[in-house]
């Protein structure tokens, strides 16, 4: 078998441009959520605003919901590239950490509970996958799932 140096050593420059690249767009939830408008509408256009919610219902008023749909989708698109940049396991409370130390300001009075609600989300979507569940006063280890294409 006869392996073509110059193809791997390109394979890996695309990918330290890709490292580079979501690195960026983990620091900058601005960046991150442009990106989001442009991949799901398409363009550069503001996305719809959220609609409010019923001032009134049996009564009782409804609040506000917390956040909209491009605040959040950004916050898991930056949780999956911090996500994705582990090599080893690691808990939501972790990831919440490394991201803080990187940079990410969360909205969240509680971050490392806010991750480990999007790094649910992404298990179902299959991003990442439980390496250990957690036991009492240990939390839920995750682990990237890397896909091949």
């Amino acid at each position: 078998m006869r392996i073509d140096v110059e193809k791997v050593d390109a394979k890996i420059r695309k990918l330290e441009q890709l490292k580079r690249l979501a690195s960026d767009l983990a620091s900058d939830p601005e960046l991150m959520s442009l990106l989001e408008t442009v991949m799901v509408n398409g363009s550069t256009s503001e996305p719809a605003p959220a609609r409010e919610p019923a001032k009134e219902i049996n009564g009782r008023n409804i609040p506000k919901p917390p956040a909209d749909r491009a605040v959040r989708g950004a916050v898991i698109g930056a949780i999956k590239a911090a996500a994705m940049r582990c090599e080893k396991p690691f808990s939501g409370y972790a990831l919440a950490e490394k991201m803080q130390a990187e940079g990410f300001a969360f909205v969240s009075k509680k971050p490392g509970l806010a991750v480990i609600e999007c790094l649910k989300s992404l298990q179902k979507k299959g991003v990442v996958r439980v390496s250990r569940r957690g036991i009492g006063s240990n939390p839920t280890l995750y682990e990237r799932v890397l896909s091949v294409s």
